[in-house]
């Protein structure tokens, strides 16, 4: 065995599959793929990359050899789902606020003196913001990383949402609520998108109808704590609070979020990283030959 091939074997997880179902995967290829997935626990559409392994070992178990599937094959189902359940969490979480402002706005109106044409301008900014980063969403999600887009445009969220907990006047409240509105439109645009592409085909559908109800949840439960919190109404329960506690849960699936490469989340190769180094799919692409 040549040093390259016991190097492959080093790192691969080797799936021998028996006389009689090598005979079945003959009789009937088209099964082939579902029979190897079933022997190595993906139940999901497998990615492209994955693919590629199973057909290899396909044509391994058809020629009677051990069936090489590289534990990346296996793991990549799996980091879809958990990536999917990340944009859940992440954009329960975004939409919070927007849930939370008409349980608070009595209070606010209250403590920083707004008139109804404030109170209005304070529900309405955040959708102002939406729509104008929405015009340069598709632009920049074609050019840059969309990872390295929503980590950032996520983390200025929080950010935003930190201020706007601890601001004292209604200039800094509306400019708050502005980049709140314009924050919130990568994640919102780019994970239908996401969805769309990474999703197992199977769950396409219920995955997608679970992500558009993630947003009136999101509302619901910031009607709802900011409601209880505004009832307490004490020194530390404060309309405060609410926005304090929404910022403060999103920190640690932004932190999670850091850690996953971006061929999980990003649809094209070559995309411009904005953080870190260079995006892993130009990193990884062998360097072209020289012409004999």
């Amino acid at each position: 065995m040549s040093k390259q091939q016991h190097n492959t074997h080093a790192h691969a997880k080797a799936v021998v599959f028996p006389a009689d179902m090598r005979v079945a995967m003959l009789d009937d290829g088209i099964d082939a793929t579902r029979l190897i997935l079933s022997q190595t626990g993906i139940s999901d559409a497998p990615s492209s990359d994955t693919m590629t392994e199973l057909t290899a070992a396909h044509a391994a178990s058809v020629s009677g050899s051990p069936c090489l599937l590289s534990r990346s094959a296996i793991a990549d189902s799996h980091e879809r789902k958990r990536i999917y359940y990340g944009l859940l969490i992440l954009t329960v979480l975004v939409y919070f606020d927007s849930g939370a402002i008409p349980a608070c706005l009595p209070e606010i109106a209250k403590e920083v003196d707004l008139n109804y044409t404030n109170q209005a301008a304070l529900g309405s900014l955040v959708y102002a913001g939406l729509i104008i980063a929405s015009i340069l969403a598709g632009p920049l999600l074609q050019r840059y990383s969309a990872r390295d887009i929503i980590l950032s445009s996520v983390a200025a969220n929080i950010a935003f949402v930190y201020l706007f907990s601890f601001s004292q006047t209604v200039s800094v409240m509306f400019i708050c609520r502005f980049l709140l509105g314009f924050t919130q439109a990568f994640l919102n645009i780019y994970s239908p998108v996401w969805i769309d592409e990474f999703a197992p085909e199977q769950y396409r559908t219920i995955w997608m109808s679970a992500y558009q109800a993630a947003t009136p949840v999101g509302l619901m439960i910031g009607f709802l704590v900011s409601g209880l919190i505004s009832r307490v109404n004490t020194a530390i329960f404060t309309w405060r609070l609410a926005f304090f506690l929404q910022a403060s849960a999103m920190v640690p699936v932004v932190l999670l979020f850091m850690y996953i490469p971006r061929r999980y989340i990003d649809m094209q190769k070559g995309h411009t990283p904005l953080l870190g180094q260079r995006s892993e799919a130009v990193a990884s692409s062998p360097s072209p030959s020289p012409s004999p």
